[in-house]
């Protein structure tokens, strides 16, 4: 449970004040420390319920509470109803919008709002997505990590694509070290990050496992404060399945299963998968959130090839349909691609071959023929051909 918000709640219930959050991260620094003293400071703060929380670490909090901006203010009342939000990195212009939105509030001028509950329509995901989510990279010569993974693999099979590769601007440290081959990445407090260094380095994965529950939960941090985040569980089980691949350690796949379990008894839902178990009466609204469920859709897609459980391919289809209901984005359309081309076109392997030099493969143990693609055994990868480009 958000300890930190059910007191505050309760806290202004009992004392007739609203709730004022600072979300901050590691780096906002003297920025946020200014901010935070200045609306901290007793004059002001006698006003409302004051705390200040590590947007990464609140993940749920601040994905419906903010615009996904650091620093934002928001203005609660005592329900965790919505008054206002505020956003900038001014301490006096932030402190007088929070003066002038107290004000409003208790004149009656401004109502609070209810957090809704979102979970849009799922679309269903089709190749002409995977053109798409190509098309895009190839156009604006920048890629995220999942996008480099989705353009180096389809420049492999078609020439022209190999001609921007070296045009092409990374988006993050992760797309940088896949393009590059560098194993040098940033240490990191937080499992999705983690996780990302893990599969692309092979390094660190004691440290996954020692943050992953004996139901499969996958805490947030190293700090164990929170748990279930849908974006951990997914690239947990990416992450354990890449090392799977490689090393051949039957226990890895059997954790990772563990971490699917979970997050089917604890995140799914009718729309999709929901960004987190429920930790306070803000995090519990449903939010069905797309780049973690295309993220799931990749692991679960990754598992069906392990496994052949239908359960996986079922569960790959429906977060790939709630991300792509959500959002067109170029990021969640990138990652439902590569999730489409697992599920169409997934490749068994008796080598140790992971899914970052050809995302259709996978390592599976015992398996009598060096590839096998529906239902085939084929002596070499490349006599296997994909249809999607």
């Amino acid at each position: 449970m958000s300890e930190e918000l059910e007191r505050a709640m309760e806290d202004a219930s009992f004392y007739g004040k609203l709730i004022t959050i600072l979300f901050t991260n590691g780096n906002c620094g003297e920025t946020c420390s200014k901010i935070s003293e200045a609306l901290s400071s007793p004059q002001l703060s006698r006003r409302y319920i004051w705390l200040s929380l590590d947007s990464e670490e609140n993940l749920a909090l601040f994905l419906r509470l903010s615009r996904s901006i650091v620093p934002s203010v928001v203005l609660l009342n005592e329900r965790g109803e919505i008054i206002g939000l505020l956003e900038g990195a001014d301490p006096k212009a932030l402190e007088e919008g929070l003066r002038r939105l107290i004000d409003l509030y208790y004149s009656g001028q401004v109502k609070a709002n209810r957090i809704p509950d979102i979970y849009p329509e799922p679309h269903e995901f089709d190749e002409a997505g995977v053109l798409e989510a190509i098309g895009s990279v190839l156009s604006s010569l920048k890629a995220d990590f999942r996008q480099m993974q989705l353009i180096l693999f389809y420049s492999k099979l078609e020439q022209v694509a190999k001609k921007v590769i070296a045009k092409l601007t990374p988006q993050d440290v992760y797309a940088q070290a896949l393009l590059s081959g560098s194993s040098s990445l940033p240490s990191t407090r937080f499992t999705d990050e983690l996780a990302l260094k893990v599969k692309l380095t092979n390094e660190g994965v004691e440290e996954v496992l020692s943050r992953i529950g004996e139901q499969g939960e996958v805490r947030r941090s190293d700090r164990g404060k929170y748990y279930g985040y849908l974006i951990d569980q997914a690239l947990t089980v990416d992450s354990l399945l890449s090392c799977f691949s490689k090393t051949g350690d039957q226990r890895l796949l059997d954790v990772a299963l563990r971490v699917a379990e979970f997050t089917f008894k604890r995140l799914e839902h009718e729309k999709g998968f929901l960004d987190n178990p429920g930790f306070d009466r803000v995090s519990r609204r449903v939010f069905i959130e797309p780049l973690a469920n295309a993220e799931l859709a990749i692991s679960l897609a990754r598992l069906y090839i392990v496994t052949g459980e239908e359960k996986f391919a079922k569960g790959s289809l429906k977060a790939m349909s709630a991300a792509h209901g959500f959002s067109r984005s170029d990021r969640v359309i990138a990652r439902n691609a590569i999730a489409y081309l697992k599920l169409n076109y997934g490749i068994k392997t008796r080598f140790p071959m992971d899914d970052l030099e050809d995302l259709r493969v996978q390592r599976v143990n015992g398996l009598e023929c060096d590839w096998w693609f529906k239902g085939q055994c084929f002596k070499r990868l490349e006599e296997i051909e994909i249809t999607a480009f």
